[in-house]
């Protein structure tokens, strides 16, 4: 998760979970300004999101220990070079865009549970690729 910035809102969602809206704007060069806007919506990992993809108790405890129990849904929108006199309407822009594009998505009731399991299946996938690359390399002609 990136720094959190300025705290704008807080929203609680349909599906009870609760949604943080950041200004994350910063000074660039001179009086211009990066205007950067994070929503983040912090989603607890529960056994039961997972249990459509069948997996293991091993790895699901494995990957609930590596995360903490908690993964974030971010969605970020920044605007560069702004003028810092129009640094809060940029940010009151990207805010009504970025609700107006996410906000149906992470407040429907089977966001938390879609969401954990893509996030288990990307560490699946990370776990794999690291065994592979780890795994010792055998030479052409070396017989195992």
């Amino acid at each position: 998760m990136s720094s959190p910035g300025k705290l704008l809102e807080e929203v609680l969602l349909a599906n009870g979970l609760r949604m943080l809206i950041f200004d994350q704007s910063r000074p660039m060069v001179g009086d211009r300004w990066l205007a950067k806007l994070s929503l983040q919506v912090p989603v607890e990992i529960r056994p039961d999101h997972l249990a459509a993809l069948a997996p293991d108790k091993v790895s699901v405890d494995a990957f609930i220990a590596s995360t903490g129990g908690i993964i974030t849904f971010e969605h970020f929108k920044q605007r560069n070079f702004v003028d810092y006199q129009e640094v809060a309407q940029v940010v009151a822009e990207l805010k009504a865009e970025s609700l107006n594009a996410t906000l149906p998505y992470i407040s429907n009731s089977g966001f938390q549970a879609r969401f954990v399991q893509k996030q288990y299946r990307d560490w699946c996938e990370k776990q794999r690729l690291h065994q592979f690359s780890s795994a010792p390399r055998t030479t052409q002609g070396e017989k195992n």
